[in-house]
């Protein structure tokens, strides 16, 4: 593959006029990441801007999201919901796979009923989509995870489901050798977004994973960031966000921690809303939001 090592500058290069938002989330489950982007996302389609949402990395949980799974792996593919969700907003319909080019599907949250020796996380498999040139999926499966925690006939189906869709599977038992294709998950993340970038596209909306303060450590020169919890959307000013997260020395930090040494440049409340009012209430708070900041981000 040659020389993986990229920076922001050199993938952004020549696409200086489009404007990108980082969406990160306060908690590590339902922080409202997703429905934020979406809005976002919604609020540019309305302004007629070409905007496309980018979501690194992501993940689900086979016991909980096995709808969206099961109809991704008819087709041989694996995805979550948020990928879906974003594509259907973005103004290009490119794949789930593309917007979301490293995807883990999980099983049981927590490893203290089985025992894996590996020291591997309780995840299933990872999804490692590159689509450069000759499109590949990588699929690594934790061949270290014991029968009791999903079943070999579970893991047997989705092997047999991925292997019809053409994708390149490996098996992995030790953190070793996961650590080893560390290289192949940065170039799957910028092969993404180049992609994107060849679409001409005006914004991209860059969602995080989890609590995850930054979710690919090559972003830069973001024009908004805004951090989301149940209740609550905060602005900071993305120079000083990303100054802090250098603070930290590890590579996935929480956002609470970075958004504790900061004061959001503005703040708006989200009351309870029924699912079918979600993203409208949203838009309206996120104009709300772009007042108080005297923000031109929207066209």
């Amino acid at each position: 593959m040659g020389a993986l090592k990229f920076s922001w500058e050199s993938i952004d290069g020549g696409y200086w006029n489009m404007k990108k938002a980082l969406i990160v989330g306060l908690r590590s489950e339902k922080s409202g990441k997703t429905a934020t982007a979406t809005a976002l996302l919604d609020l540019l389609r309305e302004a007629g801007a070409r905007a496309c949402g980018f979501k690194p990395r992501a993940g689900n949980n086979i016991w909980y999201d096995y709808d969206v799974i099961s109809a991704a792996l008819r087709e041989g593919r694996i995805y979550g919901l948020d990928a879906k969700l974003l594509r259907g907003f973005s103004a290009i319909k490119l794949q789930e796979e593309v917007i979301n080019p490293v995807h883990r599907l999980w099983t049981i949250q927590s490893c203290e009923e089985i025992s894996i020796p590996s020291k591997l996380p309780c995840f299933i498999l990872d999804r490692i989509s590159i689509v450069d040139r000759a499109p590949k999926t990588f699929i690594l499966i934790n061949d270290s995870l014991p029968s009791n925690a999903l079943g070999s006939e579970v893991l047997s189906e989705l092997t047999e489901a991925l292997q019809k869709g053409g994708n390149i599977i490996y098996k992995v038992k030790s953190v070793a050798e996961l650590k080893r294709a560390t290289k192949l998950y940065d170039y799957a993340l910028s092969s993404a977004y180049r992609k994107i970038l060849k679409e001409k596209i005006e914004y991209v909306i860059i969602e995080s994973y989890s609590n995850v303060a930054l979710p690919w450590e090559n972003l830069g020169n973001i024009d908004l960031t805004l951090a989301v919890e149940p209740g609550r959307v905060a602005a900071y000013d993305p120079e000083r966000y990303f100054k802090a997260v250098k603070l930290f020395p590890k590579a996935e930090i929480g956002t609470e921690r970075v958004s504790g040494l900061l004061k959001p440049l503005a703040t708006i409340r989200v009351p309870p809303l029924r699912s079918s009012e979600l993203i409208g209430g949203l838009k309206e708070g996120l104009l709300t939001l772009f007042k108080k900041l005297k923000c031109a981000f929207l066209p």
